[in-house]
């Protein structure tokens, strides 16, 4: 008999261990089990791949195969089994349990500077409302270039809003992210490190500055500006704190 011959046999096999089966089907696969030695040995044989699969820490693995198994068409029962030889199955479980050990260890494996940096930056939203006087239409026309992401735009409206003195450090911590938004990283750290000193402002410049930094995978860098929010250094908002906490473990 060829291998793929056995291939109902180890579907049924599975359905049994994963308690996939109706009672009457049960009960007669119990029976073939005493009545049948070479049926009873070979599912004695995948028993051992099953509990291997176990072992290496990944029952879901065999909840998942009971998902597929109840869209399977139920095998026949009176077909005869030649047992699989037993190398075969360890083999099987050990190509099955060293795949299943990277895919744990790939998914335990900590993020990359690029990927939390993608999963923590957002840009704040430009709130256009200024304590003691009106807004001028140069920030109108900045805040409108800023929502629809034109950063360019918005940072020249912005450079020369803030020349002409009218602007404030929160125009100032705008026009920083459209420099990190147009790749001018160094001019947007220069004006981020000057906020860090404004205690408004201060725990927002230096998360941006710690984003910008972990990007480029400076992460001694990344992490001293995370530390300077997490530890209280400089004042912050618990929320900034938690997520300055949360990668700073992540980045171990």
């Amino acid at each position: 008999m060829k291998y793929d011959e056995n291939l109902d046999f180890l579907t049924l096999f599975e359905r049994y261990y994963l308690g996939d089966m109706a009672p009457e089907e049960r009960t007669g696969f119990e029976a073939r089990l005493q009545s049948d030695p070479d049926f009873a040995a070979a599912y004695a044989s995948e028993l051992l791949v099953f509990k291997s699969i176990e072992m290496a820490g990944q029952a879901d693995f065999l909840a998942k195969m009971k998902t597929i198994h109840q869209e399977q068409v139920p095998v026949k029962k009176t077909a005869r089994i030649r047992r699989l030889p037993s190398a075969i199955s360890w083999a099987m479980a050990a190509v099955i349990a060293a795949l299943l050990a990277f895919g744990l260890w790939w998914s335990l494996r900590p993020p990359s500077p690029e990927a939390l940096y993608a999963q923590f930056y957002s840009i704040p939203e430009f709130d256009t409302n200024r304590s003691g006087f009106v807004p001028s239409g140069q920030l109108d026309q900045a805040a409108g270039f800023y929502k629809v992401k034109d950063f360019q735009a918005a940072a020249n409206v912005l450079s020369d809003y803030l020349t002409s003195n009218e602007g404030t450090a929160k125009d100032s911590l705008y026009l920083s992210i459209c420099w990190l938004e147009t790749g001018k990283a160094a001019q947007a750290r220069d004006l981020l490190q000057t906020l860090s000193s404004n205690a408004s402002l201060a725990d927002q410049a230096a998360w941006y500055l710690a984003l910008s930094y972990l990007k480029e995978g400076n992460t001694a860098q990344s992490s001293y500006w995370l530390k300077q929010i997490s530890e209280g250094t400089l004042p912050a908002t618990p929320i900034l704190k938690a997520k300055a906490s949360e990668i700073l473990k992540k980045l171990g």
